[in-house]
């Protein structure tokens, strides 16, 4: 009989994707379920002010990035903590 792994409401965040992703390997399942609250709980955009400069208001805070390793750092943590960034940016 397979063997089935089944979760629900991660709510967008890449930590959890990379999580459930292991879990055949870990538990020696045959297939997952991931069912239910998949996406983001909230949008933040990081607004490109000009002159390599960006803003975002995060978690009751007012950010201000100066470089791109900085906008690049603040997309990773709003992407792990289940939220969104709907920016687009050239690199």
């Amino acid at each position: 009989m397979p063997r089935l792994f089944f979760s629900v409401d991660v709510h967008g965040a890449n930590s959890v994707w990379r999580k459930w992703l292991k879990m055949p390997g870990y538990h020696g399942v045959d297939a997952l379920l991931l069912c239910g609250d998949l996406t983001g709980k909230s949008l933040v955009p990081i607004i490109d002010q000009g002159n390599d400069t960006h803003r975002a208001f995060y978690f009751g805070k007012n950010w201000s990035l100066t470089s791109g390793t900085e906008v690049d750092e603040m997309e990773q943590r709003i992407n792990d903590t289940r939220a969104r960034t709907p920016t687009e940016r050239e690199d």
